[in-house]
């Protein structure tokens, strides 16, 4: 009686500690791009600036990943701030399971509004094809 009891309480813990959501990054991302092609129909403040990473993102060699993502969630304005938290879960996703990616300073540049939520949407389709290298 006592086995069953202790069986069925290290099952409850198991299943309480396993993740419920294991793409959750993915779906921060697609609900992202969508929020991105919406605020493009509006009418936006084009002169407005933003710092980003000058060089475009490359999941083969994904340095400045963080920076990146840093950079993203500082530069949101008005409508896209909604973009905050999702960006934040994509971050802390990719910190913990990519930690092999290379974080060092890049070069950055001041874009328009405009150049800024494009370079964004390009990110975030090119983000889900970083994968960890095969351990050799």
């Amino acid at each position: 009686m006592w086995l069953r009891n202790l069986l069925l309480l290290g099952t409850v813990v198991y299943s309480i500690s396993a993740p419920t959501r294991p793409f959750q990054h993915m779906d921060a991302i697609r609900e992202a791009q969508i929020l991105l092609n919406e605020s493009s129909k509006t009418a936006a403040v084009t002169n407005e600036t933003v710092e980003v990473v000058s060089e475009m993102f490359d999941p083969q060699k994904p340095t400045c990943l963080q920076q990146h993502l840093e950079l993203y969630t500082k530069g949101l304005r008005g409508n896209l701030t909604k973009l905050s938290s999702t960006l934040t879960l994509i971050a802390s996703y990719y910190k913990q399971h990519f930690s092999f990616a290379p974080e060092i300073s890049c070069e950055t540049e001041i874009v328009t509004l405009k150049a800024f939520k494009e370079k964004l949407y390009k990110f975030l389709v090119i983000i889900p094809l970083v994968w960890e290298p095969a351990q050799k």
